[in-house]
């Protein structure tokens, strides 16, 4: 497990999050929501080590640690843009200690959720699509027996079909790992997430187990009236 305690932080005379506390459960799908501009992406960067807190810390359990966490952040920040679908799923495993044969290994095991992967693996990043490096992103991390993902964003960019394939993927993960999810996409967060918090004014407003499409827009809808709520 993975708990967030008391995390503060701001941003010049802006507090965008203050005293914020809850739990991010193994084998389960965490959901971070809320509109732009209300710290969502503060709180993961913090939960990724890729940002430091004001106050507070996140601690994690004796089977976890910030090394497991594999982030993967809005944009194409993830990827080597010069190399291979394959260089860049060797190279993210490599830095995680793994060896080649490891890796080879994995690629054979996780390859049948990503039918993709044999079509686009010889292809020089550059050249896919948006959806298609996302989707690259998420299987390097799978390749590298990351144990918790970060995804913020995922389905940016996909059509309906890689969308679909990006739902059964993560129920697959969260058999054995665990996944923190920001997203606009509010009926792909219905279709996924077991534990739903929603951010305001940098604290924690409602926290909600899993909920229907209609019942996460109604609750959306209702905390930020004068926000966007598409």
């Amino acid at each position: 497990m993975i708990a967030v305690k008391n995390i503060s932080r701001k941003f010049r005379d802006k507090n965008v999050l203050s005293d914020i506390s809850f739990d991010i459960e193994p084998n389960k799908v965490t959901s971070i929501i809320s509109p732009n501009g209300m710290g969502k992406t503060t709180l993961i960067s913090i939960v990724a080590n890729l940002l430091y807190p004001d106050s507070g810390k996140v601690i994690f359990d004796d089977n976890i640690s910030n090394y497991d966490i594999f982030p993967i952040l809005s944009g194409e920040k993830n990827l080597y843009a010069k190399n291979t679908v394959y260089e860049n799923v060797i190279y993210s495993s490599i830095l995680r200690g793994l060896k080649k044969r490891e890796i080879e290994e994995n690629i054979a095991k996780y390859s049948k959720l990503f039918p993709l992967y044999e079509t686009i693996k010889n292809k020089v990043v550059e050249e896919l699509s948006f959806g298609q490096k996302r989707l690259t992103s998420i299987f390097s991390g799978i390749v590298s027996e990351a144990k918790c993902f970060l995804l913020d964003e995922p389905t940016e960019g996909l059509d309906l079909e890689h969308k679909e394939q990006l739902k059964q993927i993560i129920i697959f993960l969260k058999q054995e790992r665990t996944i923190i999810l920001t997203s606009h996409d509010h009926e792909f967060l219905a279709s996924v997430s077991d534990k739903n918090l929603f951010l305001l004014n940098g604290k924690i407003a409602e926290e909600k187990d899993v909920l229907l499409f209609d019942e996460l827009l109604d609750i959306y809808r209702k905390l930020y009236k004068a926000e966007d709520t598409e």
